[in-house]
């Protein structure tokens, strides 16, 4: 629990030697104090949690007790229980228990080495220890199978809590670490254990913290005005719109652009405005079989040799790394890529930009684009109306990367649509797409993919070979048929890594070769220009400041005597921790049917890189004839973060001069670029280009709103309680640096749009200028989501007042170390809070209700126990200064 901490002097300060006590508070409102009633029969001690707190650390002797105050002297340790089937004989303590009456401690559970979780444990007064059922029977079920679940069920039905030695008989073994603040599973009987894999199969693990919402929605709006001479201001607009409930969700884009002469190419003919459909799909997700169905516009997922389609169908992929956002512009094994709106593209290798183009909505293969290198390891930059996304690029196979003793599948059917970017637009023909992949257990694998319509058959398979010292090998074949005659494709690929000592080396080959008729499903006929590509890349670190590589890439062209061919070499050093140098040699070739290009050439680049959000760059390339400078400031997630880029780089026979200006709003994301272009510096200025993007979205989760900025995959809202009178909650990973991702106000909820579906997110929330001592709650909210699921989470609640004091004893010194809980006095059935003091007794309590009388019970070595009453408005830190308890029963 978290509070808005108090202005006050030292506790030692505030402890009085009064043998009254002296109440008080912060803010109008009176506080009553109680003589003390007759006490429970049973102490609540035992049935209450510890409650977060800002106190310090606090020790209860040899006993540990682990909380928010801190960790505990260590005892030493001891055994739950003698197992005799053990075959170690099992050291024996004493387990003492200091105080006069039964403690609660939370403990971790855990088992070979892996946390299962909190453990409620009860230390009694005649120094027994006591684990409670339901949570122990919670946490210890992933190791049972369901046989052993039925028999710890049966062993413990009806107990609240439970003595380890009662496990004994059905083969669970328990160790108590006063240590590491822990009870260990020692042993679990391997007849009432599940069977498991060698290998981590990557299963989807259990929700943790809150849930998400049955129910949420919500809309990414990005807006963009494009200028470039000739062709006046072109608007895009895109929306992507997100409906979840439960595990299903419909999602949707339309784009927005308007078609003029940039896309003529494609047949279009006019500058009107159009908004057309992207897709509209339904997906419904099975997390613990890693399925997922699709209904609708489909994008199928791919492997092999397989292209790019687009289905009106059904689907189902099983995949264990299936839960990531969508990708929209989709990146082919065949070398296509798809923009769906007109783009700057940024073509970067081994991180270093190279060109930037400007291309029209359409489909482009790397090897048509007007690039200057043909080698691996390409990084693909597409800045559209929709933002920035990234595509990776390799010559390389496309590699079997699953677990081994894992499998993934893919099926599609339903009918292609005739267009590959815009609108779907269906034909009548059925049409199937699908793979099958599977790695054994010696970490081999295999693939099979077929793609078929009445036009077309292709069929293809891969194998994949682990050889001795980690390299791999991938041999691909594939066969189609079609009405114009029959092809094939063959691929080899190797790789190898090293590691020695921290330092690598690695080393990666492929080779394809692809006949003339050979097509894949959706290419419409075969364009097989490059008969046969072959690329090498090897790295070599020789220190963790100097490392090589080296690349080679060579294209034989279908056409006779014409080819490809690019390699260079070299070394890149770090001067420091801000400077890097790289320099080496090139060569570029290029033999095509309409060229004639070669070049010899030394390269030399400089990276300056002033923090881990900027970098900037001199670099000359001979062999290109390209010589640029670069400067990137990376913004970052936080409210009134920005960054920027320029470029200016020429190269023989195109120069481009351009910047870029990003910043992030709370509710929106900005982004302003412009440049120019020509054949020369000395017409640099002949096709000027200008664009301005803004992104924002609105979400919807039981009943509140919010406006952010894009979602991109799953969001909360995070809304403040009545009682903070409309103050403002504020969410970020760096809120003590005054660094804020998200705030509510007049526009509804703070919107946090950065949640990843299927795996732990931790955000951290405050109030800002909330009242002297609110109590907010635990200050981080935990959460797994679902895919592109939401969450409404209230900051405070009618719980906000907390509570301090010196507790006195009946000698008028302080009462130390000593452990108590809070009982409304108003409302029986309400669940006991926790509580310590600390080494000057100095208490804590929180979570209580305004206008109430609470009980406060310390289980002392002489029990005693005090009434209060809380103001009944307008105060949230009440202050009890100094407080004598009275003896139990009085």
């Amino acid at each position: 629990m978290a509070i808005a901490p108090p202005t006050m002097g030292p506790p030692e300060a505030a402890i009085a030697a009064a043998p009254a006590p002296d109440p008080g508070v912060f803010g109008d409102g009176p506080i009553a104090l109680y003589p003390e009633r007759p006490a429970r029969e049973t102490s609540a001690a035992s049935q209450a949690q510890p409650a977060e707190g800002p106190l310090q650390t606090v020790s209860t002797a040899p006993a540990p007790v682990r909380g928010p105050l801190g960790p505990a002297t260590p005892a030493p340790a001891a055994h739950l229980t003698d197992d005799p089937a053990n075959s170690v004989a099992q050291p024996q303590a004493t387990i003492v228990n200091p105080f006069r009456r039964d403690i609660d401690v939370t403990m971790s559970l855990t088992y070979n080495n892996r946390d299962l979780g909190d453990l409620p444990v009860l230390l009694t007064r005649d120094n027994h220890v006591m684990v409670h059922s339901p949570e122990f029977i919670d946490l210890v079920s992933r190791l049972l199978s369901k046989q052993g679940l039925a028999r710890i069920t049966q062993a413990l039905d009806g107990k609240p809590a439970f003595d380890p030695s009662t496990l004994r008989p059905i083969g669970i073994t328990l160790l108590f670490d006063p240590s590491g603040l822990s009870v260990v599973i020692l042993k679990i009987d391997p007849s009432i254990q599940p069977l498991q894999s060698l290998f981590d199969e990557g299963r989807v693990t259990r929700p943790t913290g809150a849930e998400p919402a049955s129910f949420s929605a919500y809309i990414n709006a990005n807006a963009a005005a494009i200028w470039s001479q000739g062709e006046g201001v072109q608007p895009q607009i895109d929306l992507q719109g997100v409906i979840h409930y439960n595990h299903f969700v419909v999602e949707s884009e339309f784009v927005g652009d308007t078609l003029g002469t940039q896309t003529g190419v494609f047949g279009a003919t006019t500058d009107k405005f159009t908004f057309q459909r992207d897709y509209v799909r339904l997906v419904y997700d099975m997390p613990d079989q890693d399925l997922r169905f699709f209904a609708g516009d489909l994008a199928p997922e791919f492997r092999g040799e397989q292209g790019a389609v687009l289905i009106g169908g059904v689907g189902i992929l099983r995949e264990s790394q299936l839960y990531n956002p969508s990708r929209v512009s989709t990146l082919t094994n065949n070398q296509q890529f798809i923009l769906n709106n007109s783009a700057t593209i940024d073509v970067l290798r081994n991180g270093v930009l190279l060109q930037q183009l400007n291309l029209a909505a359409g489909s482009y293969n790397l090897n048509n684009l007007p690039l200057t290198t043909g080698s691996n390891n390409l990084q693909i930059q597409i800045h559209d109306a929709s933002g920035v996304r990234s595509l990776n690029f390799s010559t390389y196979l496309d590699p079997i990367d699953i677990a081994p003793g894992d499998y993934e599948y893919g099926a599609y059917a339903g009918v292609l649509s005739t267009t590959t970017f815009q609108q779907p637009v269906y034909g009548n023909d059925p049409a199937f797409t699908g793979f099958f992949r599977k790695a054994f257990m010696n970490a081999n694998a295999f693939g099979v993919g077929l793609q078929a319509d009445k036009n077309l058959q292709m069929f293809d398979g891969e194998y994949r070979f682990v050889l001795p010292g980690g390299a791999r090998v991938e041999l691909g074949a594939a066969a189609s048929h079609a009405a114009n005659g029959s092809g094939g494709s063959v691929s080899a690929g190797y790789q190898l890594a090293v590691n020695r000592g921290g330092l690598t080396d690695d080393f990666e080959a492929s080779v394809q070769y692809n006949s003339a008729l050979f097509q894949v499903l959706g290419t419409g006929q075969a364009n097989n220009t490059q008969e046969v590509t072959a690329s090498g890349t090897y790295s070599h670190s020789f220190s963790e400041k100097l490392s090589a590589i080296a690349d080679v890439y060579y294209a034989m062209e279908r056409a006779p005597g014409k080819y490809s061919a690019s390699a260079d070499a070299q070394l890149q050093y770090e001067i420091s921790r801000h400077w890097a140098v790289s320099f080496g040699i090139d060569y570029q070739a290029n033999e095509a049917v309409n060229s004639h290009q070669r070049g010899l050439g030394a390269f030399f680049s400089l990276v300056w890189r002033p923090s881990t959000s900027e970098r900037g760059e001199l670099r000359y390339d001979g062999a290109r004839e390209t010589e640029s400078a670069s400067f990137t400031k990376s913004p970052d997630t936080y409210v009134g973060s920005y960054g920027y880029s320029g470029l200016v780089n020429n190269t023989d026979g195109s120069s481009n001069i351009s910047g870029e200006v990003d910043y992030v709003g709370n509710r929106f994301t900005l982004d302003a670029a412009g440049g120019t272009s020509g054949t020369s510096f000395s017409n640099i200025g002949a096709s000027p280009n200008a664009s301005v993007r803004v992104g924002t979205s609105i979400g919807y989760v039981d009943g509140h709103f919010g406006i952010g900025r894009p979602i991109s995959n799953s969001f909360v809202l995070v809304y403040p309680h009545a009682s903070l009178d409309g103050k403002s909650v504020i969410v970020g990973d760096d809120l003590q640096q005054g660094h804020v991702d998200a705030a509510s106000g007049p526009l509804g909820a703070a919107l946090y749009p950065f949640l990843s579906a299927y795996s732990d997110n931790s955000v951290r929330y405050d109030v800002a200028k909330a009242p002297l001592g609110y109590d907010i709650g635990a200050g981080v909210f935990n959460m797994r989501p679902t895919y592109r699921s939401g969450y409404a989470l209230q900051v405070g609640s009618e719980a906000y007042v907390s509570a301090t004091g010196t507790l006195i004893g009946f000698d008028n010194k302080p009462v130390v170390l000593v452990a108590g809980h809070v009982i409304s006095v108003d409302e029986p059935k309400a669940a006991p809070q926790f509580f310590f003091t600390n080494s000057s007794g100095r208490f804590a309590l929180q979570g209580l209700k305004p206008g109430r009388r609470y009980r406060v019970e310390v289980d002392g070595v002489e029990p005693m126990s005090f009434v209060f009453e809380t103001p009944k408005k307008g105060v949230a830190l009440v202050n009890l200064r100094t407080v004598k308890g009275h003896p139990t029963g009085q």
